[in-house]
């Protein structure tokens, strides 16, 4: 069975709110925020990655499971960045089950 990207963008919201167990106006607020970016196609649709869904499920951790409100979300996410490119990946320490999203 062939592996799929993780930075290829190959989730239409649908499917990714399906995936996520979420609606997809969550993904779209989400989006209004700046928490996410997903891919555009050249007809304007919403495509996500593997590293697109394993982000949201982290937002969904830090909002629904440790309380956190979106603007805390989004200065939690610039940080992570900050330490990412310092080359240390501390997403599961916040959230041990990040990586359980398997295909």
């Amino acid at each position: 069975m062939a592996t799929i990207d993780p930075k290829k963008p190959v989730f239409s919201i649908g499917v990714a709110a399906d995936i996520l167990g979420v609606h997809p106006r969550t993904l779209r607020i989400y989006e209004e925020k700046g928490l996410i970016r997903p891919a555009r196609t050249d007809g304007d649709r919403r495509r996500y990655s593997l590293e697109d869904l394993r982000k949201i499920r982290l937002i969904r951790h830090l909002t629904q499971g440790r309380g956190v409100n979106l603007a805390g979300v989004s200065i939690i996410l610039d940080m992570l960045q900050i330490i990412e490119a310092q080359g240390i990946d501390y997403t599961a320490r916040l959230y041990p089950g990040i990586n359980d999203l398997r295909f």
